[in-house]
């Protein structure tokens, strides 16, 4: 059975290191966002900066902020060695 709000929880170390992550964003990294990324990244830094550590994220917030720190700290495509190669 789902419900309609998720519950929230409080910040986990993962989650703290996710959003001071994201708080030293580069413009590049920030222009390169999506908009649903973007808007989401706008909405916690508010909440955040309001709150701070009083901030609650639901798991699927979470998950959300911690795809979004895998991929601006994954390594560019043309860096990864050529696996061809000897």
């Amino acid at each position: 059975m789902s419900t309609e709000t998720e519950d929230k929880r409080e910040l986990t170390a993962a989650d703290k290191h996710n959003l001071a992550r994201v708080a030293r964003m580069t413009k590049a990294e920030k222009a390169a966002a999506t908009d649903w990324e973007k808007d989401f990244l706008k909405k916690l830094g508010e909440r955040y900066a309001k709150w701070k550590d009083k901030v609650f994220l639901s798991e699927k917030q979470s998950a959300a902020l911690a795809k979004i720190v895998a991929a601006l700290d994954a390594p560019p495509e043309d860096d990864l060695p050529d696996p061809n190669a000897d």
